[in-house]
């Protein structure tokens, strides 16, 4: 986790991909190899409880858990219906 001048945390998830292939058919040979490395940052809300993110992996997939301090409460938005135009021509 690293904190951002603002007071905001962020979690940065780093990895690297390394893969190889190789078959051999009758008489033909196929090799294919992928590699390369990824990276990703999440900016985390400040109802984040930063104390308590637990990370697990299984599979080769990482499951991040970010509890909400206790007492905070959902964020309310309204959601207004689009203004909409309707044009008409006529040939």
């Amino acid at each position: 986790m690293n904190r951002k001048p603002a007071g905001k945390i962020r979690i940065s998830i780093a990895g690297e991909k390394n893969e190889a292939t190789e078959k051999k058919e009758g008489g033909s040979y196929y090799s294919e190899r992928r590699f390369g490395s990824f990276e990703r940052n999440i900016e985390l809300p400040d109802t984040a409880d930063v104390d308590h993110i637990s990370a697990e992996q299984e599979n080769g997939v990482v499951t991040i858990h970010v509890p909400k301090v206790k007492g905070a409460e959902p964020k309310k938005v309204e959601v207004r219906p689009a203004k909409t135009s309707v044009s008409v021509s006529s040939r």
